[in-house]
């Protein structure tokens, strides 16, 4: 019995010691934004993870940020000399490395883009989804979704995201765009 109860607070202390390496490694470092995030304009900038698409300031994908500080489910970072609060998960919880690569990346996404069709480029600029794209594309012109398959993303990877066919976005509280995927592409954007 000793050795059960010791096996599982050893594996607690090593779920909580990772969790704790990959938000430390994240601090101070310079990343790309993944996908777009919508902020709003008040004191804060606060950016909510269903990324409500209706409020003023969208920050686009591959824009350089630094993170500043991560405390629990908010992350603080800056762009353009400007601090944005972000609340990626629901309170209470905490990020994970799997998390946070739905909305950040070492990689520079804009030469991602510079290798597409004029026109995909231009709905990614402007946020627009539209038949064929894929998710790739669609996460960089529109962000994550709010509910991908039938659940809320905000405690899944960008794995998990990918994997569902069926993609939820909310433009503001009461009005919510549906994507349905076939075949890695979008065959139907309903709002």
């Amino acid at each position: 019995m000793k050795r059960f109860v010791f096996g599982i607070v050893l594996i607690v202390m090593l779920l909580a010691a990772n969790s704790v390496f990959a938000i430390d490694v994240m601090v101070g470092k310079d990343y790309f934004l993944r996908t777009p995030l919508y902020a709003a304009e008040d004191k804060d900038n606060l950016i909510d993870w269903i990324n409500y698409s209706d409020v003023s300031e969208k920050l686009k994908a591959g824009e350089t940020i630094t993170i500043i500080e991560i405390k629990g489910h908010m992350i603080k970072f800056l762009l353009n000399k400007k601090v944005f609060n972000f609340a990626f998960t629901k309170k209470g919880l905490v990020g994970t490395s799997g998390i946070y690569d739905k909305y950040f990346t070492a990689g520079d996404i804009k030469k991602e883009v510079a290798k597409y069709s004029d026109q995909i480029r231009n709905n990614i600029a402007i946020g627009r989804v539209e038949l064929g794209m894929t998710k790739g594309q669609v996460l960089l012109a529109a962000g994550c979704p709010a509910i991908a398959g039938e659940r809320k993303t905000y405690n899944l990877s960008l794995d998990d995201i990918m994997q569902s066919d069926s993609w939820i976005y909310y433009r503001s509280r009461l009005k919510k765009i549906f994507v349905k995927f076939a075949d890695g592409r979008v065959a139907s954007v309903e709002e």
